[in-house]
């Protein structure tokens, strides 16, 4: 039998949407020493890849609160951030809002490249909404009242 594959030897420079959010979700963890956690679950349909990013709070009956989607393509990049609302507000006026097909969401962004990616990323995670979000569980889980009630 011949083979008719051609030579595969490396992989993509380029990394995913989903690696770089995982790899931001780790970090959120270690900066926080695992009280406020983030995670990303994802799904494929229609030829698209959906991730969803959570903020978590392992401590507070498992609290998730989902500051992101993002869905892309075969390609990777253009990647679609639909993003929280308050987040959105706040930064979203820098960037052009973009259609794509079947969308209803008008609180979405488009990342055209790996590097856009991590630009509009560091912004949603920079945001007033994000570090609020961050800084009230934290300051949940710092209260002995309310551990001890938990």
């Amino acid at each position: 039998m011949h083979d008719l594959w051609p030579e595969i030897t490396s992989l993509n420079a380029v990394r995913s949407p989903v690696v770089i959010l995982r790899e931001q979700a780790a970090l959120l963890g270690q900066k926080t020493n695992n009280i406020v956690q983030a995670s990303v679950s994802g799904e494929s349909k229609s030829n698209l890849f959906w991730y969803h990013f959570y903020i978590v709070a392992p401590a507070l009956n498992n609290y998730h609160y989902k500051l992101m989607r993002i869905h892309h393509g075969i390609d990777l990049y253009p990647a679609y951030f639909h993003l929280d609302s308050d987040v959105y507000k706040e930064i979203g006026e820098q960037f052009k809002t973009t259609d794509f097909e079947g969308s209803t969401d008008e609180s979405h962004i488009m990342a055209g490249s790996e590097t856009e990616f991590i630009d509009i990323l560091r912004l949603v995670f920079n945001s007033k909404k994000t570090i609020q979000v961050i800084t009230f569980l934290m300051s949940q889980l710092a209260d002995p009242l309310f551990r001890s009630a938990s």
